[in-house]
């Protein structure tokens, strides 16, 4: 069973510009997403936490 991960990392390549998260007026695509998660996980290992 694929884990969330790789879900939402497989939904990314494969629909990227569809609404992934809709929150009031406010909506994020999958690679939307996919970009901002890269950008945290760097931001962690570049601080030594990831």
């Amino acid at each position: 069973m694929p884990s969330l991960t790789e879900i939402l990392r497989d939904r990314a390549q494969r629909h990227p510009d569809r609404v992934a998260f809709h929150a009031g007026d406010n909506t994020l695509t999958y690679r939307e997403f996919d970009q901002r998660v890269d950008r945290a996980a760097a931001a962690l290992a570049a601080s030594g936490i990831g």
